[in-house]
């Protein structure tokens, strides 16, 4: 069995049992993504479609947990970035980059948890949490290194 180390998802539906060792790149607009995602090792990266325009997207269900979770949107433009937004509550075990392009917790619940994990708000990274919490269990370092100006994580519950 041959590893991939990075795989882009078509726009059709992808079903089935997922193990990642890798990365699997969405652009956040497919039709129906089914999978079990695995939540121990891998990253799922939503990267938009590419266009000139800036989409609203949902963030995948996938099982609901996620291991490493990055928003990364590398269109130049960055009115052209897609907003990134929760359809449901949503858990990063591992580590959460919002490196380029909008995540929009839409009014839901964003749990973090694990020991040692990271946090990061890139340059080009822009956090709306406004009407939605961040619940945090474990150690987490939260990196804001945005030139976009103040992020709104929601409220924050710490345990």
């Amino acid at each position: 069995m041959q590893q991939c180390k990075l795989f882009h998802a078509p726009r059709s539906n992808t079903v089935g049992n997922f193990v990642n060792n890798g990365t699997l790149q969405l652009d956040g607009d497919e039709s129906t993504v089914t999978l079990t995602n695995d939540t121990d090792t891998g990253t799922v990266e939503y990267i938009g479609d590419g266009d000139s325009t800036s989409d609203t997207d949902t963030i995948k269900q996938l099982g609901g947990t996620y291991f490493n979770l990055t928003i990364n949107d590398p269109n130049g433009t960055p009115a052209n970035r897609e907003i990134f937004q929760l359809g449901a509550g949503l858990g990063v075990v591992g580590d959460l980059a919002v490196t380029s392009g909008t995540l929009d917790y839409n009014s839901r619940t964003l749990t973090l948890s694990g020991s040692n994990k990271v946090y990061t708000i890139g340059t080009s990274g822009i956090v709306t949490g406004s009407g939605g919490t961040t619940n945090i269990t474990g150690t987490i370092t939260y990196t804001d290194s945005s030139t976009s100006g103040t992020q709104n994580i929601g409220a924050l519950n710490v345990n």
